[in-house]
């Protein structure tokens, strides 16, 4: 077991998202080749109390025996993002960002930058930074878009984009490694609202249309979607980079990009509602009513990892986990399991899927669905709080102020 500080003050912070607070738990920041680990101070206050986290300082984990590699402070921050590609994590304030070499530790440059960050991204030797500024009469209803991009050194070297606000509700998100940027504004927080797609590489607008809800899904297909502000996806869209439609998601639903083992490039098809469509033209490969959960809020995504050629899918309903042929739809194996409603995030191998649930820890083979290994819960540990996932290429699993890497 390694210690990661020598002061007793420290607690493990739940890296990326949540470095200002401390809420009772923790997690490191996990790349294809390194573990970083976030700890700071908390303030006064009871667990879960959202306690003021004043400076932070990254620690880099040795994946052998848990001992720290090396130091870096980076001062008061709210997040971090793993680098797209390469080794660079940026972690950021409201108007200061700064750049870790993720492996060595180095800090390799900092920025400060006069509009609101909402969230920077890197890849390879670029850097995008988005978020939004106030008007020159400091009207707080009114925010302007803004989008640079750049390098550690020079943040805006590239270019800087300011975009035209509707109102007080916008924002910039960027996707460097699907080469896009979507730049909504709104009137009100519940419409009309307008988008614009940006080539990142450039800055320049693409197309603009009306949607509530948007992302690139791959380098060539945006996704759009209607009536979410409702409580549930009225209508979903698939357009090309010309804006033009190209398909409708029949049954449109929640959280249908993040699931364990995406490659975030255009190899694979889009997972989206009940089917498969493709990434290069959005045209509808297959559909499957396994692939959704149908909950009172609307239907949410089933798929909980792709490894290999297998989608993994779960349903609180029969208490089953399936496996899906990624090419043709078709069901593969079912598995029951009865803690299916709390299956959840997780690492593969490519041939095996683990995740993490109520009772504890599993693995189970994508090509017959056999669960092969499980093992409890560490002792004390609260389900709520663990998150199982990969870490440089391990397995490793993470609670309260402490986590585990599996060889």
């Amino acid at each position: 077991m390694g210690t990661l500080s020598d002061d007793d003050t420290h607690v493990l912070l739940a890296a990326p998202y949540t470095l200002s607070e401390y809420y009772g738990y923790g997690s490191p920041i996990t790349t294809s080749s390194s573990i970083v680990a976030a700890l700071g101070t908390p303030g006064p206050g009871g667990v879960g109390d959202g306690r003021e986290v004043a400076d932070v300082t990254l620690v880099g984990v040795d994946v052998a025996d848990g001992s720290p590699l090396w130091h870096t402070a980076v001062g008061q921050i709210d997040q971090c993002s793993a680098p797209a590609r390469g080794v660079v994590l940026a972690c950021w304030s409201a108007r200061r960002v700064a750049f870790v070499d993720s492996v060595s530790g180095e800090a390799i440059g900092s920025a400060d930058v006069d509009f609101d960050i909402d969230d920077v991204k890197t890849a390879g030797d670029d850097v995008f930074v988005s978020g939004t500024v106030l008007p020159p009469d400091g009207r707080d209803d009114v925010r302007t878009p803004v989008l640079t991009r750049g390098t550690v050194d020079d943040t805006d070297a590239v270019y800087r984009r300011d975009f035209e606000s509707l109102g007080h509700y916008s924002y910039a998100q960027s996707f460097p490694v699907r080469g896009l940027t979507t730049v909504g504004t709104s009137n009100t927080l519940a419409g009309p609202a307008v988008t614009r797609v940006v080539d990142s590489a450039t800055g320049e607008s693409l197309f603009a249309y009306a949607a509530e809800s948007s992302s690139p899904v791959s380098s060539n297909i945006v996704r759009a979607q209607n009536g979410v502000r409702a409580g549930l996806i009225g209508t979903e869209e698939l357009l090309d980079r010309s804006g033009a439609t190209v398909a409708g998601v029949a049954i449109p639903s929640s959280s249908a990009l993040t699931y364990v083992g995406a490659r975030g490039d255009d190899s694979r098809p889009l997972f989206l509602g009940d089917g498969a469509y493709d990434a290069e033209t959005g045209a509808e490969l297959w559909r499957n009513p396994d692939m959704i959960i149908r909950e009172s809020g609307g239907p949410t995504s089933a798929v909980k990892a792709v490894v290999d050629q297998t989608i993994i899918v779960t349903s609180p309903d029969t208490r089953t986990i399936t496996g899906i042929d990624v090419t043709t739809g078709e069901r593969r194996w079912q598995t029951p399991w009865q803690d299916a409603y709390w299956v959840r995030e997780g690492a593969t191998d490519g041939n095996y899927y683990v995740f993490g649930d109520y009772t504890g820890m599993h693995a189970i083979r994508a090509a017959d669905g056999a669960v092969v290994w499980s093992l409890p819960l560490p002792a004390g540990a609260d389900p709520r709080e663990v998150r199982v996932g990969g870490a440089a290429g391990r397995l490793s699993i993470a609670w309260r102020d402490q986590f585990t890497v599996y060889r």
